[in-house]
């Protein structure tokens, strides 16, 4: 339904926000950096990691903590803890590494098994009602997670230096030189789904639902578009 719907895509959103300042685009830095290479692949990956570790704990905590002052309402309160754990899938989705080190092939093949996984599930895990849209959250982040897995070993594979860290200093300018990117990567969030996040706020979650849905199609034309 609609409703539920909307009450996933409300939570989602809200993880989104807290994961972008988990990430502050210190893995885009980071994939320039390999592909240029100024610095060994594993201080870059280690130091890395280490970063987005670090922020993803205190954005997750913090997120949880601050859920029913952020929430809609109680079902997007719930919804918080479950869709919340993007943050971590995304610290160690190393596909940035994998694709700096021209691997794009092990990546496509990741992210596809991740999404079959997921999807092969839904027909027998996700039902009508509110039950229904917490097992597609909890399957969401499933695939997220098999990606993230399977990215992992594949980096390990072919990584030619061990992950290191060249001490707090080189992480403090790692985390100033990603500025930049943080600047840009909020700002075309707020401008790309604010608006959904309005709707939540001001209107109901019922309405999020069905322009989440509307925007769909919308959203994979962009992306063939963009091929």
């Amino acid at each position: 339904g609609a409703s539920h719907l909307g009450d996933y895509a409300c939570a989602l959103l809200l993880a989104t926000y807290f994961n972008l300042f988990a990430t502050l685009g210190i893995d885009y830095l980071a994939m320039r950096d390999i592909a240029q290479g100024r610095d060994p692949a594993g201080s870059i990956v280690g130091e890395t990691l280490v970063l987005q570790s670090v922020l993803s704990v205190i954005l997750y905590i913090g997120l949880v903590a601050l859920a029913p002052q952020l929430a809609t309402n109680h079902e997007v309160e719930r919804m918080i803890p479950i869709v919340g754990i993007i943050l971590f899938t995304t610290t160690f989705t190393i596909d940035w590494a994998l694709l700096a080190l021209g691997r794009p092939r092990v990546v496509a093949l990741w992210r596809l098994v991740g999404q079959v996984v997921y999807a092969a599930l839904i027909p027998l895990l996700v039902v009508g009602g509110r039950d229904g849209i917490f097992h597609y959250a909890w399957l969401s982040i499933l695939g997220l997670a098999v990606t993230a897995v399977g990215l992992m070993w594949a980096y390990f594979r072919v990584a030619t230096t061990r992950l290191g860290v060249s001490g707090a200093r080189a992480l403090l300018l790692r985390l100033r030189r990603s500025m930049p990117f943080a600047y840009s990567l909020v700002m075309v969030q707020i401008y790309a789904s604010v608006g959904m996040l309005m709707l939540g706020y001001l209107y109901s979650t019922r309405a999020v639902g069905i322009y989440a849905v509307a925007s769909k199609l919308p959203v994979a034309l962009v992306v063939f578009a963009n091929l």
